[in-house]
């Protein structure tokens, strides 16, 4: 059994958590926040509460309420605080409904680690979730921890 791995996932569709959550590995541990503002409170809070999990990855949705998903991304890999905080290391996978190509470039002019499609079938999301486990949870080699 693999170890257990925290994934933050910020996603405002009830259905698309539900769907995520249910398909991933049974093992890792799925927090789960819907608002934009409160994802960045949490992962600019993280210092503060201790018994926080520090995700592994982000699951990233691009349209959320009070703080869209590019605009978290931006704060988490530039802003000063979230290099101090290590957070610019932490993996982000865009995972949304929009084939835009200026969202597309958005994310990662704003260092996004992958920009995924949301699946239209139950089989879909559950191959997303296993690739997203398989590369990143279990393949990629994380820089977390590492001295800056």
């Amino acid at each position: 059994m693999k170890a257990s791995r925290n994934i933050l996932l910020i996603e405002d569709d009830e259905d698309h958590a539900e769907l995520l959550t249910r398909n991933a590995n049974p093992s890792d541990k799925i927090s789960r926040i819907g608002d934009g503002g409160e994802a960045l409170d949490f992962l600019f809070g993280l210092e503060q509460s201790p018994t926080a999990d520090r995700p592994d990855l982000i699951i990233l949705d691009l349209k959320l309420p009070t703080a869209d998903g590019t605009m978290i991304l931006a704060k988490i890999k530039t802003d000063e605080k979230a290099k101090i905080l290590g957070l610019h290391r932490i993996p982000v996978v865009i995972v949304t409904s929009s084939i835009n190509p200026r969202d597309i470039s958005n994310a990662y002019d704003n260092y996004t680690n992958s920009y995924l499609e949301k699946p239209r079938s139950p089989e879909g999301w559950a191959h997303l979730m296993r690739q997203i486990d398989e590369y990143w949870l279990t393949c990629n080699k994380s820089s977390l921890g590492l001295p800056s």
